[in-house]
């Protein structure tokens, strides 16, 4: 998760959740920062979301975010 070393005003909280919405799991602040990181492996192949929302409810032009996902 790219925000805050952006500029961005987005303090970012990260999650992955299976097709069932189940959450597999999350992440909110990275040492020395406010973006977030996550590393997850699959159990099984399926379906799965990443999903990024603001840690304090927050929105709107100020707050871009770019996401990195790569398979290992």
């Amino acid at each position: 998760m790219f925000a805050a070393r952006l500029g961005s005003a987005l303090d970012s909280f990260l999650s992955i959740h299976d097709g069932a919405g189940q959450v597999m799991g999350m992440s909110d602040d990275i040492e020395g920062g406010t973006d977030s990181r996550l590393e997850f492996t699959a159990a099984k192949a399926g379906v799965y979301f990443a999903v990024v929302s603001d840690a304090n409810d927050q929105g709107g032009p100020a707050y871009r975010y770019r996401v990195g996902i790569r398979k290992k």
